[in-house]
């Protein structure tokens, strides 16, 4: 496997443990998911592996949330942007013509053949909660302090679209599932 410089990887068996780390506060960044997204990649295409785990590298912290800073820079480049350009605005102007590489992790994950599980070590907010929720499974372990939660739905940001919504598509069948062995 690759090395990465925010993923630490360990294999267990048919069983790949991903540990996060972005010292000291474990803050999730745009080289960090484009690391994940390669990691997923991979992941599909390796036979050998059965399972995938995520878990934070910080102690009593799973992921704090996404990089505000990077952000609010993205949010500046986009609105200066015109709609032709590369992650520019759509034709209406508004949201960008491309997927945040955040969105694309998230559905690359949720759309992984091998099931996904969120070792959740500590707290997980905002961008650390979504990328949780992107995971088949989630545990967490019982962190004095720790929190989980989306807080920026308290100033009206709303978070991604995540396949819990009622208007998702059903949920991906597995390699081995009943009604794929009848095919």
């Amino acid at each position: 496997m690759t090395t990465y410089k925010y993923v630490r990887l360990q294999r267990e068996g048919a069983t790949l443990v991903a540990t996060l780390a972005n010292p000291p506060r474990n803050l999730l960044n745009a080289p960090m998911v484009a690391e994940l997204t390669a990691l997923v990649a991979a992941v599909e295409k390796d036979t050998e592996v059965r399972a995938l785990i995520l878990t934070g590298g910080a102690e009593g912290i799973f992921i704090m949330h996404y990089d505000v800073g990077e952000l609010s820079t993205l949010s500046d480049r986009i609105r200066a942007s015109s709609p032709d350009s590369p992650g520019g605005r759509n034709q209406l102007g508004g949201a960008p013509a491309e997927l945040h590489g955040m969105h694309q992790l998230l559905l690359k994950l949720q759309s992984l053949p091998q099931p996904v599980i969120a070792a959740i070590n500590g707290t997980a907010m905002g961008g650390g909660c979504e990328l949780a929720l992107a995971c088949d499974f989630r545990y967490m372990a019982k962190t004095p302090g720790a929190v989980i939660g989306l807080p920026e739905v308290r100033v009206g940001i709303p978070p991604r679209r995540r396949r819990y919504s009622a208007h998702d598509p059903p949920p991906r069948r597995r390699k081995g599932d009943g009604a794929n062995a009848a095919r």
